[in-house]
């Protein structure tokens, strides 16, 4: 697992979201060279991006907040 952190966040929090969201994709079809996206909202205030790209040995986790960072 790689994760890319474009935020303040610790990585401690980001595993915690990590564990959430393998939670909740539980079922879905996962195969090599697949992109998604996602957000969540922290604090009814800070949008939080997420892009995971399933790569062949490994997933990879960027993280980013909206508005910032170029994005």
């Amino acid at each position: 697992m790689l994760i890319v952190n474009r935020t303040d966040l610790s990585y401690q929090y980001l595993g915690w979201i990590i564990d959430k969201l393998m939670e909740t994709i539980q079922g879905n079809t996962i195969y090599y060279g697949k992109i998604d996206y996602t957000s969540i909202i922290i604090k009814n205030k800070r949008e939080i991006q997420i892009e995971i790209h399933y790569l062949k040995s490994y997933t990879k986790f960027i993280f980013w907040e909206r508005g910032k960072n170029g994005k």
